[in-house]
């Protein structure tokens, strides 16, 4: 029988079907094929399976944070002041050195404005000896001055008192001359009776006339004296008062012209030696400058920090990290000085968002930014109390910008095509 088939398999397979056919043929004659599958694989795929389904839940429901790294540095809060000078110079002498305490308007250095003429000299020097000068004659003219005002005083009060004493004098011959004149009229009055009764010639009554019209001139004439007396008493004051008037608005104008050759003194001293004096009290950072350096007005000479700062955190955001950012949200700060792996992270917790943007170009901010960001201050943790912070010290902080799930960000360029399009 096997035999005969093959047979018959071997005629037709060279006239009609392909080998495969046949063989496909053959095999039907013993049963229909099975799929074995053993149990271990079939515990291995669901197992795979059920491991699929469960990192897809994860993936679904578990939320991953999305933050941004920013830089900032520490801050004294309560006052850290840099200290300019008001124009450049070469510093003559310093009175101060890092970590002293200082009071407001203390001198901290004094600053030359150096500039020279041909012969070595400083101009600035050359123009305050001219006006030293000037202010030395002028002083003089005031003391001569004061001398020239004293002297006719004196002169005045001497020719006072001596018009005084003569118009005591002449009060006196008044008196005198005024009992004569009495006296005169008394007897010129009796003469008349008797040259009336023919007791006396007209001779003798007309020299008694005489004495009595002498008598009276001379009464008129000291009473003229008395008078010119007074006059001359009322010309020396008004003369002594308007000398006294015209010294004093001489002496007015030399001090006015004095003043101005002060100031011109002072100020040229202050072009040429200027004091950079403590806007704040303070402990004194960051003075790198000695004797003899260039001060730059630009640079600051020193940094003045309270004795006892309470420091803050100002962090430096770009804005595409601001949105989501409100006060009162937590940050973590890593100090470059205390590494994460050693000390860990920090908290802080913002206090302000400014609402406006910096420019790194406009501003000077100690840090490597290379496009506008917004300030930002957190106020540090208490913890933080027991690290030697110091002003301008710099950190990395993570801010939280948002959060979504791992199956959205495996499918976030997807969503964002679709977006798209």
């Amino acid at each position: 029988m096997e035999r005969f088939i093959s047979g018959e398999q071997d005629l037709m397979s060279e006239n009609l079907f392909r080998r495969e056919v046949l063989a496909v043929q053959h095999d039907h004659l013993f049963g229909d094929p099975v799929f074995y599958q053993p149990l271990s694989l079939r515990f291995l795929l669901l197992s795979a399976l059920a491991v699929l389904c469960v990192i897809t839940g994860f993936a679904a429901s578990a939320h991953i944070k999305q933050t941004e790294n920013v830089r900032g540095f520490i801050f004294a809060a309560n006052g850290e002041v840099k200290v300019y000078g008001n124009r450049s110079g070469v510093i003559q002498q310093l009175q101060v050195t890092n970590g002293d305490l200082v009071e407001q308007g203390q001198t901290l250095a004094v600053v030359i404005e150096p500039g020279y003429e041909q012969s070595g000299a400083t101009a600035n020097h050359t123009v305050v000896l001219h006006l030293e000068e000037q202010i030395a004659q002028i002083e003089d003219r005031l003391l001569l001055s004061a001398q020239r005002q004293q002297l006719i005083l004196e002169q005045s009060q001497r020719r006072e008192s001596a018009l005084r004493e003569e118009l005591l004098i002449r009060a006196d011959e008044d008196d005198l001359s005024m009992q004569q004149l009495q006296m005169a009229e008394e007897e010129y009055e009796r003469l008349e009776q008797l040259r009336a009764r023919g007791a006396i010639s007209d001779s003798e009554l007309a020299q008694g006339k005489s004495s009595l019209v002498s008598l009276r001139k001379s009464f008129y004439g000291t009473r003229m004296a008395i008078q010119n007396n007074r006059q001359m008493l009322q010309d020396n004051s008004h003369d002594l008062a308007l000398e006294q008037s015209r010294l004093k608005d001489e002496q007015i104008a030399l001090r006015i012209n004095l003043s101005q050759l002060h100031q011109r003194k002072e100020e040229a001293q202050f072009r040429q030696y200027f004091a950079v004096t403590a806007p704040v009290a303070g402990r004194i950072n960051n003075l790198l400058l000695a004797d003899g350096d260039q001060l730059d007005p630009r640079r600051p000479l020193v940094s003045i920090v309270a004795d006892a700062p309470a420091y803050e955190a100002q962090l430096f955001v770009p804005s595409r990290a601001l949105g989501k950012l409100s006060a009162g949200q937590t940050v973590l700060l890593n100090y470059d000085a205390y590494p994460f792996f050693q000390y860990g992270s920090f908290e802080a917790v913002i206090s302000s968002i400014g609402t406006s943007a910096l420019d790194p170009r406009e501003h000077l901010i100690p840090l490597d930014i290379s496009e506008p960001v917004f300030l930002i201050k957190a106020v540090l943790s208490a913890e933080q109390n027991k690290l030697s912070l110091r002003s301008g010290m710099q950190f990395s902080a993570q801010l939280i910008t948002g959060q979504r799930t791992i199956l959205q960000g495996i499918f976030e360029p997807l969503t964002a095509l679709a977006r798209r399009l």
